[in-house]
């Protein structure tokens, strides 16, 4: 139990930082520019380094999530409706990345729910402007 709360204590110690959300928002806009650049024309090469960058963000989202879940803890968390979103949205864009490595990812009807996946993230940035 003492551990649970020097986790605790360290996660809100990160969460109220100055520079957590400024951090959290470049991130989140960072992430934006490489969905904006995935296209048709692109090269092999490309694709690798902009699916590559998708799980690196993917994985600071979660990160981000799992810290503000322990900070804020379970109830609290989900009790603010950006963070039940950002949740939604987090989880909906790791089925994203497991779809996109998946066979299913060559069904086209697939790949439109994963750019729909893919464009919510923005409403991340909503959520944080606040």
């Amino acid at each position: 139990d003492e551990q649970r709360s020097t986790i605790r204590i360290y996660c809100s110690y990160i969460v109220n930082q100055a520079s957590y959300k400024p951090i959290v928002l470049a991130v989140i806009v960072g992430n934006l520019v490489v969905i904006c650049l995935n296209r048709l024309d692109i090269e092999q090469a490309e694709i690798y380094t902009l699916d590559l960058l998708e799980c690196v963000f993917m994985i600071i989202f979660v990160a981000e999530m799992l810290i503000n879940l322990i900070a804020f803890g379970i109830r609290n968390y989900f009790s603010d409706k950006y963070n039940l979103v950002d949740f939604i949205i987090i989880v909906l864009g790791v089925v994203e990345i497991a779809l996109t490595y998946s066979p299913l990812s060559e069904d086209y009807s697939t790949r439109g729910i994963i750019v729909i996946f893919r464009t919510m993230r923005a409403f991340k940035l909503v959520g944080k402007w606040k």
